[in-house]
């Protein structure tokens, strides 16, 4: 959804670091398959968890009310289907 939201101004301030934890999320998860030890996977998994819980929690309060403020209803839509869409190409591919 970020590539849509990005493109309105009031709320590219928002997104921005948004994405940037995904990024970050991605990297340490790159990390995390080549840890060795039991101790060391289990605390990045949990660093990991709590970082992923709080960007869903600032997505929910943050973006999506602001999302559903400045984008017309009908946009929002069109933004849902088209993630649908992209969610079924994922998971086939699993």
């Amino acid at each position: 959804m970020y590539p849509y939201l990005k493109k309105n101004p009031k709320l590219k301030s928002i997104v921005a670091p948004l994405i940037s934890e995904e990024k970050s999320a991605a990297k340490a998860i790159a990390k995390i398959k080549r840890i060795k030890s039991e101790s060391s996977f289990e605390e990045k998994i949990f660093q990991l968890k709590t970082a992923v819980a709080q960007h869903a929690k600032d997505e929910e309060t943050k973006l999506l009310p602001k999302a559903r403020k400045f984008i017309a209803a009908t946009e929002l839509n069109i933004i849902g289907k088209k993630m649908k869409e992209f969610k079924k190409s994922f998971d086939k591919k699993k």
